[in-house]
């Protein structure tokens, strides 16, 4: 608490006071007490605002890089692949796989939809490419399957695959792909084994129930 700065006068005659003077020294009127002005607290409403920034800021940089970042989902895209297929020397149906070139997994020829190019044509061209083999594709897919595509970055792409069945005419000595993948005939029980996907496992074993599909 501070004192007011403003000199003392005297009730009745107006005349001013000395400084510690209890009376009047014309008139002998009592002297007014001092003024006394309450030193300026914050409100509570500032207070609470600088309480609330303060926390604001506490729990801006405590918080973690990690929670911050976002985290994004998988894109979805649409792939075309074929499966081929011939019938053995016994009269069953055996199909071709190849490796993948990163890992060297069993996988079926399959890629995306070129500009001006129709499912089939994209699922033909595949087999040629990837696998070494020409033939007649089928109009409508036998099924689809999805499965994770993992890229460079660590990144992941879920990749929805219609197939295309494709009975072999041809398969070829050179073709594109040759030096990057293997290839191998097998019949569609052990297809079903040799590939990781769940979804292309399922895939091959229904159509391994029901081979009629491929004709």
């Amino acid at each position: 608490m501070r004192v007011s700065s403003s000199s003392r006068t005297c009730s009745s005659c107006h005349r001013h006071l000395p400084r510690a003077a209890p009376r009047c020294p014309w008139c002998a009127t009592p002297a007014a007490l001092p003024s006394y002005r309450p030193a300026r607290s914050p409100s509570r409403s500032s207070a609470e605002s600088s309480s609330g920034r303060d926390e604001h800021k506490e729990a801006t940089t405590d918080r973690s890089p990690l929670l911050a970042r976002e985290i994004e989902a998988p894109r979805r895209l649409l792939q075309y692949g074929a499966l081929p297929w011939r019938v053995g020397r016994c009269g069953n149906v055996r199909t071709l796989l190849i490796t993948s070139r990163r890992r060297g997994r069993w996988i079926v020829p399959k890629g995306w939809l070129e500009r001006g190019t129709s499912p089939t044509q994209s699922a033909a061209r595949e087999a040629y490419e990837e696998a070494g083999v020409i033939g007649k594709i089928h109009a409508t897919p036998l099924g689809r399957y999805s499965y994770l595509k993992q890229r460079d970055d660590g990144s992941s792409d879920l990749c929805d695959v219609s197939l295309f069945g494709l009975r072999v005419r041809g398969t070829l000595i050179n073709w594109p792909e040759k030096g990057q993948r293997q290839r191998r005939w097998c019949t569609l029980a052990e297809a079903s084994e040799l590939v990781d996907e769940p979804q292309l496992k399922q895939l091959l074993k229904s159509v391994e129930k029901d081979s009629t599909a491929l004709r």
